[in-house]
């Protein structure tokens, strides 16, 4: 029974403006075929490049796999690197590039323009000064350890302090006795960085959303209102020459009736058949009574 919905399709015989505009989507189905296969490679491509760039970017739900405990503590006592992220720098993990299919749909949001400054920000992630230069990265552990002792989240802010922003996978790999990470190197086995990259990230999402969202979707439109106008076109013209000829059968509707009333009156008189050398005689109407024009009009001037 859920098919009888497809009923309401029937509109389509009584509404011709639906009828052209299904006609219009037909005409225009070939263009449109191209231009969105060239987005799809667009997104190919620019997916492909935040994938490499962003796929050790840190998510908000990266303790989500680490059990009650909100900093990702793992069997061994380590952490996650991710703790030292503040919460608000975080991407979100319904919009990453941890893999190439994530990777497509949020680029799919960042083509309609969705918040798509936010996810720019996270990916322009860059470290912050280190006021305590080379002694940053012991002071960081011995904060984390004392979280680790007493589980003072006081620790984890000093830590962040100490190391603002993120952290590069030099300062990471020095922290290896107290921080992990769930993702490593394929290359090396050793955890990336978790920082981003603001001249990319500023370039490429630019770029992305001006020739998705401004050029490509426009463009789809430009042919789709060109092809609309045409079949509007294509309908005014028909209507023209169906008035036209409407026009045209009246007139010659009135003249054949002009003509029957004429031939009420009047007979055209048979010509008698041409002799060589002789000029053809003109044709003369004559009246039904079979008189001449001649002797009518005599008796006209008599009278």
């Amino acid at each position: 029974r859920i098919f009888r919905i497809l009923r309401a399709f029937r509109i389509f015989k009584a509404a011709q403006g639906l009828q052209n505009l299904v006609r219009t989507l037909t005409r225009s189905l070939g263009a449109v075929t191209n231009l969105g296969t060239l987005l799809i490679l667009l997104f190919f491509v620019a997916g492909v490049f935040c994938v490499d760039f962003y796929s050790g970017l840190c998510l908000d739900d990266w303790d989500s796999d680490h059990g009650p405990s909100p900093y990702g503590i793992y069997p061994d006592g380590r952490m996650d690197r991710c703790v030292l992220i503040p919460e608000r720098d975080l991407l979100e993990h319904h919009a990453s590039f941890s893999n190439l299919g994530m990777a497509l749909l949020t680029l799919f949001r960042i083509c309609t323009a969705d918040n798509w400054s936010e996810i720019m920000a996270a990916c322009s992630l860059r470290a912050g000064p280190r006021v305590f230069d080379g002694n940053a990265t012991q002071m960081a552990m011995e904060s984390l350890r004392r979280f680790n002792a007493t589980g003072d989240v006081r620790d984890i802010h000093t830590a962040r302090s100490i190391l603002p922003g993120c952290q590069s996978a030099t300062e990471i790999n020095a922290l290896d006795e107290i921080i992990s990470c769930a993702i490593r190197d394929p290359l090396t086995g050793l955890c990336p960085s978790n920082c981003g990259n603001m001249e990319v990230s500023s370039l490429l999402f630019s770029m992305f959303l001006c020739a998705s969202n401004f050029v490509l979707l426009n463009l789809v439109m430009a042919v789709l209102m060109q092809e609309l106008q045409a079949s509007m076109d294509a309908v005014v013209k028909s209507e023209t020459k169906k008035k036209s000829l409407s026009v045209l059968l009246s007139v010659s509707s009135a003249t054949s009736k002009w003509l029957k009333l004429a031939g009420d009156d009047y007979v055209e008189t048979p010509q008698p058949p041409l002799t060589p050398g002789k000029a053809p005689l003109q044709p003369a109407a004559s009246p039904k009574t079979g008189s001449s024009p001649v002797s009518a009009a005599g008796k006209g001037g008599q009278k």
